[in-house]
C-alpha cells in the first residue's frame, strides 16, 4: 500500500538498496508481487493490487508518469502490470498453477455478488470497505478510492470505494486502552443495551474516506469516563463512517440500492442494527462467513455473473428501527469543530 513515499524513504535512507535499484537488481512491489515472484519465479503485479500503490494510472492501466517521476521511481524496477486473472504458472515446481492475485476487499466484494453493476457491499474487517460497482469505466471522485475490481485479458469493471481504518482493530485498540482481557471484552454482548449521547472519534490510526486526516488524539465529547459507553460510542463511530461514504456516492448521483450486503469478523448485530437506523438501509448479512475466499472460488470457477448458491442465500436482514437523525447532526458537528 501508499509505495511511493516508501520508495522515497528507502532510496534515501539505504544506499544499498539504491545502487541496487539502479543496477536494476531488485524490484520494488507490495507483497503479493513477492510471494508470486517466490512461488512461481514469474514478476508481475495485477491491477487491482497495482491501483493501491500510489504510482498506478487507472485511465491508462499502466505506470504513471507523472507519479513516478514525483517520487523518483524508475519503471524498470517495477513489476510488469497484468490482469487479476493471470497465469504465472507453476507453484514451487509442482503442477499447480497460480491463476489468480486479486486486493482481499476486491475478492470479498465479489463473494457479495459485486460483479453485477451498481452492486453495493461492505466488508467489515480489521479495518472496513464500503465498496460499489461503477461497471466498465473508472470513476474518480473526491473523497473514495476508484480501484479495478476485476479484470482479465478481455474486460475490466471498476468500483468506487470508501474505507474505514478503524474496525475491528478499534476494539483491540480498547482493550488495552482501558485494560481488558480480550476473552472478556464481546463487544457485541457487551454493548447491546447500551445508549450514550456521546461521541468517539478514534485517531490512533488515522481516518480515512472522506476526511483523510493522519493520526492524532482521540476524540470523546460527552462521555464521562464510562467504559462501556465509551466502547459504544466507539462502535457508532463505524456507522457514522459509513453513512457519510454512502452519502457521497449519493451525492455523486450513483443509483445506490437501498440493500446493503456485509460481511467481515466485525459484522455484528449490535453494529448492524446502528447502521440500519443510522443510514435507513436494510442490512443483509449472510451466513458464509469468508466472503474473499469465495470470491476467489467463483472467479476460478468462472461464476461470475452467478448469484450465490445455498449458505449465501440463508439471510439476517436488519431493518431500520431506531432513526438517529440527531446524533448524526452531533456526528458531523464534531467532525467539523475538531478536525
Amino acid at each position: 500500500h501508499f509505495g511511493g513515499p516508501k520508495f522515497l524513504h528507502f532510496v534515501i535512507n539505504n544506499l544499498q538498496i539504491k545502487k541496487m535499484i539502479k543496477d536494476e537488481n531488485l524490484f520494488f512491489g507490495p507483497l503479493s508481487s513477492f510471494l508470486t515472484h517466490s512461488m512461481t519465479d514469474n514478476v508481475g503485479i495485477d491491477n487491482s493490487i497495482a491501483c493501491r500503490t500510489m504510482l498506478f494510472n487507472i485511465n491508462k492501466n499502466k505506470w504513471s508518469k507523472y507519479a513516478l517521476n514525483l517520487f523518483g521511481v524508475p519503471e524498470s524496477c517495477l513489476p510488469p502490470i497484468v490482469p487479476v486473472k493471470h497465469n504465472y504458472g507453476t507453484i514451487f515446481n509442482s503442477n499447480i498453477e497460480l491463476k489468480v492475485v486479486i486486493g482481499d476487499q476486491q475478492a470479498a466484494f465479489i463473494g457479495n455478488n459485486g460483479l453485477q453493476q451498481n452492486t453495493l457491499a461492505a466488508n467489515y474487517g480489521t479495518s472496513a470497505s464500503i465498496q460499489l460497482n461503477v461497471g466498465p469505466s473508472p470513476k474518480i471522485i473526491n473523497g473514495l478510492i476508484s480501484s479495478i475490481l476485476f479484470s482479465n485479458y478481455k474486460e475490466k469493471v471498476f468500483m468506487v470505494e470508501g474505507t474505514i481504518n478503524s474496525c475491528n482493530s478499534l476494539f483491540y485498540y480498547l482493550e488495552k486502552k482501558f485494560n481488558i482481557d480480550h476473552q472478556l471484552m464481546k463487544w457485541n454482548e457487551r454493548v447491546k443495551n447500551i445508549e450514550t449521547d456521546g461521541i468517539f472519534i478514534p485517531g490512533f490510526s488515522g481516518i480515512a474516506s472522506p476526511y483523510w486526516k493522519t493520526g492524532f488524539e482521540d476524540i470523546l465529547i460527552d462521555l464521562d469516563g464510562n467504559i462501556n459507553q465509551t466502547i459504544r460510542a466507539a462502535m457508532e463511530s463505524i456507522g457514522f463512517f459509513t453513512y457519510n461514504i454512502l452519502s457521497l456516492f449519493k451525492k455523486n448521483k450513483f443509483s445506490v440500492s437501498n440493500d446493503l450486503i456485509v460481511s467481515g469478523g466485525a459484522a455484528r448485530p449490535s453494529l448492524l442494527q446502528f447502521i440500519a437506523d443510522t443510514t435507513r438501509k436494510n442490512i443483509h448479512l449472510t451466513k458464509l462467513k469468508d466472503k474473499t475466499a469465495y470470491g476467489v472460488l467463483k472467479i476460478l470457477s468462472n461464476q461470475l455473473n452467478q448469484t450465490t448458491k445455498v449458505r449465501l442465500n440463508e439471510k439476517i436482514i436488519f431493518s431500520p428501527k431506531n432513526e438517529n437523525k440527531s446524533k448524526v447532526e452531533k456526528w458531523h458537528k464534531a467532525i467539523n469543530d475538531y478536525l
